[in-house]
């Protein structure tokens, strides 16, 4: 009940987020190890593909999926993926796998809130950076400014950009959540940004204890305990 009065279920609710989330870290982890782009754009989509099929196949889920083979398929075969052209892929891989998903909430908000993010995120990303000499001077003080300040201005950017991509979800989304939960949760808002650590941690660390754990128990148990205090850290900030 606090998740859904603060607006904050979709955190512990199967989501195209938590896919997202474990395609960004796979892919994360792939760049350190210095894997070429083409094999580690295959390997992110087995990753998505196998979340989404080890989590029931929701329709949120698997929209996010389909967005994540295709972008990869893109990046192997050296061509420009289409946004929307891709969402609606994805929409009808929804529709064909169970039509009636098309009436439901959840994958409503699901798309609607990628299609928003989509569409906005063009304009917000100009609006953030600016014209091209702003952004030259900028890479300028950031390459020789002190180490301090490029942290700090880097976690400034990372908390704006979050807090614009929540309002964005949020006011989208907003008419519908009315309509169908009698609900208006703006303090959803700030929370969202606040959780958006601890559930990434949470998740990664929750998919090392799946995939790593039972090979290396150790390993298995640290990460089990991050994922217990991350989760923990969650509750707290909803009550």
């Amino acid at each position: 009940i606090a998740f859904q009065e603060t607006g904050t279920i979709h955190p512990l609710a199967i989501s195209g987020l938590h896919v997202g989330i474990i395609a960004m870290a796979i892919g994360f982890l792939l760049r350190l190890l210095r894997v070429p782009r083409g094999r580690a754009a295959v390997l992110i989509a087995l990753a998505a593909v196998a979340y989404t099929l080890l989590t029931d196949a929701q329709p949120p889920a698997i929209r996010a999926s389909v967005l994540v083979v295709v972008f990869s398929s893109a990046v192997v075969l050296g061509l420009r993926p289409l946004q929307f052209h891709s969402l609606a892929v994805a929409a009808l891989v929804v529709l064909i796998l169970n039509p009636a998903d098309l009436f439901r909430t959840g994958p409503q908000l699901s798309f609607l809130a990628v299609a928003a993010l989509m569409w906005f995120g063009p304009i917000v990303f100009r609006w953030e950076n600016g014209d091209e000499t702003s952004r030259s001077l900028q890479r300028l003080i950031d390459e020789n400014g002190p180490r301090h300040e490029q942290i700090a201005f880097w976690l400034w950017r990372f908390l704006r950009g979050l807090t614009l991509v929540s309002l964005i979800v949020s006011l989208v989304g907003m008419p519908l959540v009315m309509a169908r939960f009698h609900i208006v949760t703006p303090v959803a808002i700030p929370l969202n940004v606040l959780l958006w650590v601890p559930v990434t941690v949470a998740l990664a660390s929750g998919f090392v204890v799946f995939t790593v754990g039972w090979l290396i128990p150790p390993v298995g148990a640290v990460a089990g305990w991050i994922c217990n205090a991350s989760l923990a850290l969650i509750n707290s900030a909803i009550d």
